[in-house]
């Protein structure tokens, strides 16, 4: 090795050498350890009087206030007009027969009327006719 390029590598590590010295007292920085947290251990609730036969409105028979009040109310909101809906379209199906059936009996009692005023016509058209004829025989005797 050239003797230029030795005595930078003396004068190089030398001074890292110098410098390891210095720091060597320093300490490397860390996070403070904290203590984990446990997690919350949840009892589970048992009901005392637990009917398995019965249906159960909500999942939850302990939620109470505010929000459960609205929950109630908006259930009974659906189904209120969820029955309005039906009477609704019962009574539309109610006025719709009773609308048929006076219709068809107006079309019945038109055609009676017209049946008989027809039929009126045509025994006054035959008459006409025969008296007609009997005229013309008439004549012509």
């Amino acid at each position: 090795m050239p003797s230029v390029l030795a005595e930078e590598v003396d004068a190089l590590t030398s001074s890292m050498e110098a410098e390891c010295k210095l720091r060597a007292r320093l300490t490397q920085m860390s996070r403070e350890v904290t203590e984990k947290s446990m997690l919350k251990m949840l009892e589970p609730r048992f009901e005392e009087n637990f009917d398995p036969e019965r249906p159960r409105m909500s999942r939850d028979q302990k939620r109470q206030g505010a929000r459960a009040e609205k929950e109630k109310l908006r259930h009974l909101v659906k189904k209120e007009t969820r029955g309005a809906i039906k009477e609704l379209r019962k009574d539309a199906v109610f006025l719709n027969r009773k609308q048929r059936k006076e219709t068809a009996a107006k079309d019945r009692d038109r055609k009676e009327k017209t049946k008989r005023l027809m039929g009126g016509l045509q025994s006054q058209q035959g008459e006409w006719n025969k008296e007609l004829r009997e005229s013309g025989k008439k004549k012509k005797k």
